[in-house]
């Protein structure tokens, strides 16, 4: 009886330990992010866009919306989870909206202020967003 009791609360901090990295990873994405580039994954031309150009996505605790021109285009949820990256082969975050995990394999990092989106293939595009 005693060994079930020591597995069952292993089993319970194992999960306890796994929500407390998702809920880090959830609050260091949440915020309001503004594109400043993006990479065209075929070609490799880079795009920069202005201040206040309205092409921004919002993350707050498991939502999305994602604006062009100041407008919303597209809103729902998503989640983050450790996988690892078919090109890269090291673990990373990948981004996966409103609960589909067979779309294209998009990744995610953030450093300081700034946020990279990129699709994990040899020819993926990324685009660049800034914290506002």
């Amino acid at each position: 009886m005693k060994s079930f009791k020591i597995i069952i609360l292993s089993l319970f901090l194992f999960i306890f330990n796994a929500c407390k990295k998702d809920d880090k990873q959830m609050a260091e994405t949440e915020g309001t992010w503004e594109l400043k580039s993006s990479t065209n994954g075929i070609t490799g031309k880079v795009e920069t866009y202005p201040i206040d150009n309205g092409k921004l996505i919002i993350f707050s605790e498991s939502n999305y919306q994602i604006f062009s021109d100041h407008k919303m285009i597209r809103s729902g949820t998503f989640k983050i989870v450790e996988e690892t990256s078919l090109i890269h082969k090291e673990k990373g975050k990948r981004l996966i909206y409103d609960n589909e995990p067979d779309q294209i394999r998009t990744f995610l990092d953030i450093k300081g202020d700034e946020l990279e989106i990129y699709i994990d293939a040899f020819d993926g595009s990324s685009a660049l967003y800034v914290k506002k």
